[in-house]
């Protein structure tokens, strides 16, 4: 899987807390292929692992927040750097 469908990633706004595995996304379209893959681990493996049989092992999906590949590359487009370095 190397796309997902962003609808169906909440859209982030700033009362975004970065709590419990929590997802939200900036942009519309597709998000790329590490997002896809820690989606699919939270929505389809998480749910199906068994504590009791391997409870010495503990897998868990950070909260994040994921830019769509749309809104990628619309910054990559941009002709000036998005942020400042000072140096």
């Amino acid at each position: 899987m190397s796309t997902y469908d962003a609808e169906r990633i909440p859209e982030f706004d700033r009362s975004f807390v970065p709590e419990n595995g929590r997802i939200a996304r900036i942009g519309e379209g597709d998000v790329g292929g590490k997002a896809a893959g820690l989606l699919q681990v939270q929505q389809e493996v998480l749910g199906r692992l068994d504590a009791e049989r391997h409870g010495q092992f503990f897998v868990s999906v950070p909260s994040f927040v994921v830019l769509s590949t749309e809104c990628l590359r619309r910054l990559h487009g941009r002709q000036r750097p998005l942020c400042n370095r000072r140096r």
